[in-house]
């Protein structure tokens, strides 16, 4: 067990850890490389309005990821424009999976374009490290992308923040030129090391990453506060002692600090789980249809997923495994940065079941001769923080994925229809003026103008500011007169005695003296519908003590209907 700061820090030392030896390949610009599409034509891909691939042509005109396409498609009229399609990008990358598994039976998807596995077996039976990326290159550089135009044999080496003596090999990209590989202690480094197609040594974790920016551990940390602690590299994290790391920055500052110093169990290799952790779905008559296999197995995952919430528990690695009437099997492990959520988990089993089942001459791989009898599925890995932290190239081609997760999660625990977002409307009062709207994906597209509905003519609406805080259903409350009375509204549009005081039992613990008073406004809705007519008079308040208020009287009982800030 390493131990790092002082003996005598009040805080949990790090947990032994043994930290595998990982290999990660990793495959550049593959959402272009899965679809036939030279590196020299001006083409992007393009989701959800924005760029999330750019080809060297295309980044040659100035285009960057993140750009949005209003801009890019001014920059050149011969521009490819591609939208994004994940299921593509990933049956294509069967043709890499199924090279890798000739070398490790165990190979785990992380996205389109990335995968790995742990060295520790392949390494020895194919005689050390170095041989094993020979022949894995070797074996992968077999694969026809029927690309027009190769890529050269030399790929331009990009800055390292790293000092070569941290590497075994100077770089892997010479073993293949449409591959990178990756290859260090523990899942973290190596996807650091994938991106620059470099070996490092045993032990040179520390030492490889200090030169990084702050950002190489991924979104979902709070770099800002990092940054102006003056914490910019990771060699200025590594520097502090573990417990200030802790007490500043919580669970967030200890696995940081971890991943520097190369602790990091997050390798590849199976762990002791319980049998609570797995499930079993059984098909009687065997299954042939990946809908219904899917479908099947929906509800079984559903349950499987809720005991570990109930636990506070989070699936990270999931197996899969099918097996047909003839004993014929196909295992898939499924990993990610982030909990893996039910939707996902089935998304990915059906592409591993239609690239099981359906005939392709660009793979190996020989299709069922038989239905399928059962399905298994098989936590490997859970964390207990929902919001662990997103891997190095974690959903690089889908920026909208670690969202949806977190929505089906939450889905998932609450239920279908728990999960509502505001969206624009048109109207005359504040509850009119925005809706709630169950989550779904075209929430993604661009805003709606907000200022043209506004702008619609509503004859009587209430005009701005818009109040900080409407309530839906309305509060009921009392408005009193000087004599303690309660005071209404006439036919005429008038108080029928001066407001005093307002009475909201249910807000405040006493009435508060009225400071002014505009209104009322009579507003007579739909008075030709008998059933949904609405007549009512609506004023604004401000108690003494500087609440600002809006409240409507209707069939002679007043509500609250909004308070402002």
């Amino acid at each position: 067990m390493r131990r790092y700061g002082s003996s005598q820090s009040l805080f949990e030392e790090l947990d032994q850890v043994n930290t595998p030896r990982m290999l990660v390949i990793f495959v550049p610009n593959w959402p272009f490389l899965s679809r036939s599409i030279s590196q020299d034509q001006q083409a992007i891909v393009v989701d959800n309005k924005r760029v999330v691939a750019v080809t060297l042509a295309a980044r040659a005109l100035g285009i960057r990821v993140e750009d949005r396409i209003e801009a890019t498609l001014e920059k050149s009229s011969e521009l490819l424009v591609i939208d994004s399609d994940y299921d593509l990008e990933l049956s294509q990358f069967e043709r890499v999976i199924n090279v890798a598994e000739e070398f490790c039976p165990e190979v785990e998807v992380f996205s389109p374009g990335l995968c790995g596995f742990n060295l520790k077996g392949p390494a020895k039976y194919f005689g050390g490290e170095a041989s094993l990326l020979k022949k894995l290159a070797k074996a992968l550089g077999k694969i026809d992308f029927e690309v027009y135009a190769n890529p050269s044999k030399k790929r331009r080496s990009p800055d390292r923040p790293f000092s070569n003596s941290t590497l075994e090999e100077e770089s892997t990209s010479d073993y293949g030129s449409w591959f990178l590989f990756g290859v260090a202690d523990g899942l973290f480094c190596a996807k650091v090391a994938s991106g620059f197609g470099v070996v490092v040594k045993v032990g040179f974790t520390k030492e490889f990453l200090s030169g990084f920016p702050i950002e190489v551990f991924g979104q979902g940390h709070d770099f800002e506060t990092m940054r102006s602690s003056g914490i910019d590299k990771v060699s200025d994290l590594l520097e502090l002692p573990r417990n200030l790391l802790i007490e500043r920055f919580g669970s967030m500052g200890r696995r940081l600090f971890e991943l520097g110093n190369g602790i990091d169990g997050s390798g590849i290799q199976k762990r002791d789980v319980k049998a609570s952790h797995s499930v079993r779905v059984e098909f009687d008559p065997p299954g042939y249809l990946a809908e219904t296999i899917i479908f099947s197995m929906r509800s079984n995952v559903d349950l499987l997923f809720s005991s570990l919430y109930d636990r506070g528990l989070y699936p990270l690695r999931v197996r899969v495994v099918f097996e047909t009437e003839s004993a014929e099997t196909f295992s898939r492990v499924w990993t990610s940065g982030i909990p893996i959520s039910t939707q996902f988990l089935l998304s990915w089993s059906r592409w591993q079941l239609d690239s099981w089942t359906t005939p392709n001459s660009k793979t190996n791989r020989e299709p069922p001769s038989s239905g399928v009898v059962y399905c298994e599925v098989e936590v490997l890995d859970v964390t207990s923080n929902p919001s662990v932290q997103l891997d190095l190239y974690s959903c690089a081609f889908h920026p909208k994925e670690q969202v949806l997760r977190a929505i089906e999660r939450a889905k998932a625990r609450l239920g279908d229809g728990s999960i509502t977002v505001p969206k624009s409307n048109s109207g005359r009062s504040p509850r009119d003026k925005f809706k709630l709207i169950e989550w779904q994906l075209q929430l993604f597209e661009e805003p709606q103008d907000s200022s043209r509905i506004s702008s619609s003519p509503w004859p009587g609406q209430v005009p701005g500011p818009e109040p900080s805080l409407v309530f839906d259903p309305v509060v009921p409350m009392e408005i009193l007169g000087v004599d303690g009375l309660k005071v209404s509204v006439s036919g005429s549009g008038e108080f029928t005695s001066e407001p005093h005081e307002i009475v909201i039992n249910s807000l405040f613990e006493r009435p508060k003296k009225i400071s002014k008073i505009i209104g009322p406004w009579p507003m007579n809705e739909k008075w030709w519908d008998s059933k949904n007519s609405k007549r009512l008079a609506r004023i604004q308040v401000v108690a003494d003590d500087g609440v600002a208020m809006m409240a409507i009287i209707q069939n002679s009982r007043w509500y609250l209907e909004a308070i402002y800030d």
